[in-house]
């Protein structure tokens, strides 16, 4: 059955005086300003409305041209620092994606189209570049996993969850087949959240069966092949790239390795999720950043005493953000079928921004993970990383204590 369907207040005085502002007024003031180019955002949004005979509602239809229209304003958002009406569109466009629950329905219509092949194709004949082909070791593959979405929240190979600042380009893996790097940017001016903004994976040479390849995937392009336009390489395609999803979702596979890459943008930023067998990670590293072996450094990690100076909007220097309440928040991710370690992240993201994007990054974060056979990790998170004056307690959080510690963090102290 599917999940109830969040009702998020009415558009109100103020989102009709803001609409107003946006078509009428504010166009006019912003006039002869070529530097900030929001306004043509706002002519696209019109445009598609008219052409596609379709009015503002819960619709698939008008929560796609939503999507774009938001999509495009946020790309504007370097240019447009300080006019008023960037700012209130960016406010307004937000309203409408909560009032029509768009992040939901367009998430919902995605995953009921897609699907993620992990297995090779039962035909293709056994080569040297066929994982285990020369070992001796035989029996089940045992896998394990890494993912990072949200603001962002890592899950490591050995199953540690973690909520992290990691603010600039920081390395994912660096092993002997490949190499991944995330950048991660401020979700906002004047807030201390980040997201990922910006994936980079390069394939490493491996023998005959594939040659260096570099793939990048940044905010507004993600690409179905790899740097030098080409979507393969080794002689029986033994490094593969696919798009699921044009400019949104692709999939990279390194058959030698048993290794699968899910890049995949949601809203303005990215997820990322890494399948590979156990026995390539090694934990022994020289620099020891690379996060999903060894997890964020520990003063990247975001503790307790943040998470409700957040709630209670301390920890963003700008006033005027649109930040949720802790009720509305958990409303907003239980609608959307999270759990565990999911929900968790969803609500701290939507406290601290107010973004109803990241409950769709971590809806897609979770059904990856369950199209991945990562069940546990689902379904029996063990521990949830919350980290005090810089130590680490390792705390069973089940999903109805959740509100609880976000209503009384503030008054608990947590033992060092």
């Amino acid at each position: 059955m599917a999940p109830t369907r969040y009702h998020g207040p009415g558009p109100g005085v103020v989102a009709v005086v803001l609409a107003a502002l946006v078509t009428f007024i504010m166009p006019r003031i912003t006039a002869g300003r070529t530097s900030c180019q929001v306004d043509k955002c706002s002519i696209e949004y019109e445009t598609a409305m008219h052409s596609n005979r379709v009015t503002r509602g819960s619709s698939l239809n008008y929560c796609r041209i939503l999507q774009a229209y938001s999509e495009c304003v946020r790309s504007t958002g370097r240019g447009c620092r300080g006019n008023m009406f960037y700012h209130t569109t960016s406010t307004l466009v937000e309203a409408w994606n909560l009032e029509y629950n768009c992040s939901y329905i367009v998430l919902h219509a995605q995953i009921t189209e897609e699907h993620i092949d992990t297995h090779v194709p039962k035909s293709r004949e056994r080569s040297e570049c066929e994982y285990r082909h020369s070992r001796k070791k035989k029996g089940p593959i045992s896998y394990v996993y890494c993912a990072m979405f949200g603001d962002p929240h890592l899950q490591t190979f050995t199953e540690q969850y973690q909520t992290c600042r990691v603010k600039g380009a920081w390395p994912l893996l660096d092993n002997r087949y490949l190499t991944v790097q995330a950048t991660n940017e401020e979700v906002a001016l004047g807030l201390k959240a980040t997201a990922t903004t910006k994936l980079t994976v390069i394939v490493k040479q491996h023998a005959s069966c594939t040659q260096e390849k570099t793939y990048q995937a940044h905010v507004g392009s993600v690409p179905a092949e790899f740097i030098d336009g080409t979507t393969s390489s080794g002689s029986d395609d033994s490094v593969t790239i696919h798009s699921k999803v044009q400019n949104k979702y692709v999939v990279i596979k390194l058959r030698y390795a048993s290794l699968t890459v899910v890049v995949r943008q949601v809203g303005g930023y990215f997820t990322f999720a890494i399948k590979m067998p156990s026995e390539l990670v090694s934990p022994i590293r020289t620099s020891g950043l690379d996060l999903c072996v060894h997890g964020c450094p520990g003063n990247e990690l975001i503790s307790v005493q943040n998470m409700s100076r957040i709630a209670s909007n301390e920890f963003s220097s700008s006033p005027t953000q649109m930040v949720l309440s802790r009720q509305e928040a958990l409303e907003k991710c239980s609608q959307s079928g999270l759990k565990d370690f999911y929900l968790d992240s969803c609500v701290f993201d939507l406290i601290s921004t107010g973004k109803t994007d990241f409950s769709s990054a971590a809806r897609v974060a979770m059904e990856t993970a369950k199209k991945f056979g990562m069940k546990r990790t689902v379904q029996e998170t063990k521990k949830v990383e919350l980290v005090a004056n810089g130590v680490a307690h390792n705390l069973g959080v089940a999903p109805i204590l959740l509100s609880l510690i976000f209503l009384f963090s503030q008054y608990c102290i947590y033992p060092s």
